[in-house]
C-alpha cells in the first residue's frame, strides 16, 4: 500500500491515520480527479471504516474535502469552474455521512439497555427508538427513523453487532467497507500484473 503522512495542524492520531488511509485508497485506486464523485469517496470512506464509538460522527465533510484536497490540492477550484457537479458530490458525501452518523448514535441508545432488554429484530428496534424519539420530542429524527421502513432498526443492530465484535477483539466487516477493500485489492493486483 502506498503511504503519505498527512500531518493536519491539531488532529489527533485517529484523524491522521483516517486521513493517511484515505490518502493511500486514493493512491492505491489511481484516483484522478475524475473519480472524485460522490459514489467513489464514498467507498473510499467505507475502506477507512473502524467499528469503534462515534467513528462516523466524529467525520465531517470539511475533513473529507480537506483529505482529499492534500490528494487533489485544485479539485475544488476544477469541479466548480467546469461545473462538474461538485454540489452535487459534496451533498451525497454528506447524506453518507449523516446517515451513518445517524445509525451509528442509533445503535449507541440501544447499546445503553441491558442486552436482555434490547431489541432483538429490525422492527422491534425501529419501534424502540421511534419511541425514544417521541419520548425526547426529536421530531426530524422520527422522521428520518420511519423514512425507510424497518431499515433504520436493522442499520443500528448491525452497528451494535460491529461495536460488540470490536469489543471482543474480532475485526468485523461492513458490507460496504468489504466491498472497498474488494475494489482496492482488484486495482491494485491489475497494476501489479501489468509491472
Amino acid at each position: 500500500m502506498n503511504s503519505q503522512h498527512i500531518d493536519f495542524d491539531g488532529a489527533n492520531d485517529t484523524d491522521a491515520g483516517i486521513a493517511d488511509a484515505l490518502f493511500s485508497y486514493m493512491v492505491d485506486c489511481r484516483f484522478t480527479e475524475s473519480h472524485l464523485n460522490a459514489a467513489h469517496l464514498v467507498l473510499a470512506l467505507e475502506y477507512v471504516y473502524q467499528p469503534r464509538p462515534r467513528f462516523w460522527q466524529d467525520l465531517s465533510i470539511d475533513f473529507v474535502v480537506d483529505a482529499v484536497t492534500r490528494r487533489f490540492p485544485n479539485w475544488l477550484e476544477t469541479r466548480g469552474a467546469t461545473g462538474g457537479g461538485l454540489t452535487d458530490v459534496l451533498q451525497g458525501v454528506q447524506e453518507f455521512l449523516r446517515i451513518n452518523a445517524f445509525d451509528e448514535a442509533n445503535a449507541q441508545k440501544l447499546l445503553t439497555l441491558p442486552k436482555h432488554l434490547r431489541p432483538a429484530g429490525p422492527a422491534s428496534a425501529l419501534s424502540w427508538l421511534c419511541a425514544y424519539f417521541v419520548r425526547n420530542e426529536l421530531w426530524e429524527e422520527l422522521e428520518l427513523a420511519k423514512r425507510d421502513g424497518s431499515r433504520c432498526g436493522s442499520e443500528a443492530l448491525e452497528v451494535v453487532y460491529l461495536l460488540e465484535q470490536s469489543d471482543c477483539g474480532t475485526v468485523p466487516c461492513r458490507t460496504g467497507t468489504l466491498v472497498a477493500r474488494t475494489y482496492r485489492d482488484s486495482v491494485v493486483k491489475s497494476h501489479t500484473e501489468l509491472a
